[in-house]
């Protein structure tokens, strides 16, 4: 058990960089302000911790598919409170288009 221990250590550790860039890549700069990569990679290494005994029997590549799939599906979950009704950020206005509607003005 050990043995599959340190793989599923080793392969974290070796992902890690690579699910930062990914989770970086695919947060839209409208939520930037509200998310943080490194927030959505914490919570996938966290799921992969507690399905380590079932990580530990994947080849790398089957490894690195399931913690995709888990950041993406984290990152989905993130963002759908950020997109309800009421905090839709979308619907914000930022301080640099309210100042270009001013210019219009004058």
């Amino acid at each position: 058990m050990e043995e599959s221990g340190t793989h599923v250590a080793k392969c974290l550790n070796e992902f890690r960089p690579v699910l930062m860039t990914l989770a970086e890549a695919m947060i839209s700069s409208t939520l930037r302000g509200d998310l943080e990569a490194s927030d959505i990679v914490q919570q996938t290494l966290l799921e992969a911790h507690c399905n380590a005994d079932q990580l530990a029997v994947m080849s790398k590549g089957a490894f690195f598919s399931w913690l995709r799939n888990a950041l993406n599906h984290n990152l989905l979950d993130a963002v759908k409170p950020l997109k309800a009704q009421k905090n839709d950020v979308r619907r914000r206005v930022r301080a640099s288009d309210l100042e270009a509607s001013f210019l219009r003005l004058e």
